[in-house]
C-alpha cells in the first residue's frame, strides 16, 4: 500500500514538473474567465498566481533532482 502511494505521488510530481501542467492552468484560467467572470477578482488571480508559482517551484526541484541523479550515475560508472 505504501509503495503504491509513493509511486502515485512520484508520478504526480513528475507530471506537475512537465511543461504541459502550465497549459492545464492556462486552460483552467480561460474557462474560469469565460464561465464565471464575476468571480475572477483579485482572490482568483492570486489563486492562479499561487498555482503557477507552485508549478515553477516543482519544475525547479525536479530539474535539480534530475541533475543530482545524473551526477550520481556518473560517479557510480
Amino acid at each position: 500500500m505504501i509503495q503504491a502511494l509513493r509511486h502515485v505521488l512520484t508520478r504526480f510530481g513528475v507530471w506537475t514538473a512537465h511543461p504541459a501542467a502550465f497549459l492545464v492552468v492556462v486552460i483552467y484560467a480561460v474557462l474560469w474567465a469565460i464561465f464565471e467572470p464575476e468571480r475572477l477578482d483579485w482572490h482568483g488571480v492570486a489563486t492562479l498566481a499561487t498555482w503557477v508559482m507552485t508549478l515553477f517551484i516543482q519544475r525547479a526541484e525536479h530539474r535539480d533532482t534530475q541533475a543530482v541523479h545524473a551526477k550520481l550515475d556518473e560517479l557510480l560508472h
